[in-house]
């Protein structure tokens, strides 16, 4: 008798984790289709059967963040983190959101501890490397805008990134080796390297005789 209990209980085991993979893939299915209403339903119910489901809270984050809910998609990566401190997607959108609300201290916490729990999250570097530029970090913003070309060669944008940190820390040999590499692949992103750090220097210059321009900014790069 206690053996048939024991096969029944793993039987049910592994047709209730079949049922949270469906309910998860299919939630997932429809978030990909923009149907973001229904898809945020689908992760609630999912979170409700599942209490132990961080993942399920990121996703409702997530959908939170795309409608532009940011408090409510801050609060479900909480709640995914108090599920589980390791969580890494839900510390890569904590730090996407804090970002973009200006908290650099603590968007910087949260991707660093993102990349410390995943290595592999280019994006997770990116936006490290943004805020640390941002806070005035630019030997560290170096070192994740690496990471990011290292794990993907042809992201366009970290290696502008790189580049960029390259002349603000007067490193002109690196950046000039740089803008050579990237035009063998993507000659765009080479020419506007070279036309940004251009407008750097004259604008440098421009402040050192005390003509500085009006609200100048480090150059943005465009999509």
């Amino acid at each position: 008798m206690s053996a048939y209990r024991e096969k029944s209980t793993t039987v049910s085991k592994k047709t209730f984790g079949l049922w949270h993979a469906y309910l998860t893939l299919s939630a997932r299915l429809v978030m990909r289709l923009k149907f973001l209403g229904r898809a945020k339903e689908m992760f609630a119910d999912i979170a409700t059967q599942f209490p132990q489901d961080a993942a399920a809270h990121t996703s409702i984050g997530h959908i939170e963040g795309l409608q532009g809910n940011k408090h409510r998609a801050r609060a479900a990566f909480h709640k995914a983190l108090e599920i589980d401190p390791n969580e890494a997607v839900a510390h890569f959108n904590l730090g996407f959101i804090c970002e973009q609300q200006n908290d650099l201290p603590e968007a910087a916490r949260h991707f660093e501890k993102s990349v410390e729990l995943n290595p592999k999250i280019d994006r997770a570097w990116y936006g490290l490397g943004i805020v640390l530029v941002k806070l005035h970090r630019e030997p560290e913003a170096k070192t994740a805008f690496q990471k990011v070309v290292e794990i993907d060669p042809m992201n366009r944008y970290g290696w502008y990134q790189l580049g960029m940190v390259h002349y603000a820390l007067g490193e002109t040999r690196e950046m000039e080796g740089l803008i050579r590499h990237t035009c063998a692949f993507d000659p765009k992103i080479a020419k506007q390297l070279e036309e940004d750090t251009k407008k750097l220097k004259k604008q440098l210059a421009e402040e050192a005789e005390g003509k500085a321009i009006s609200g100048a900014s480090v150059p943005v790069l465009q999509s």
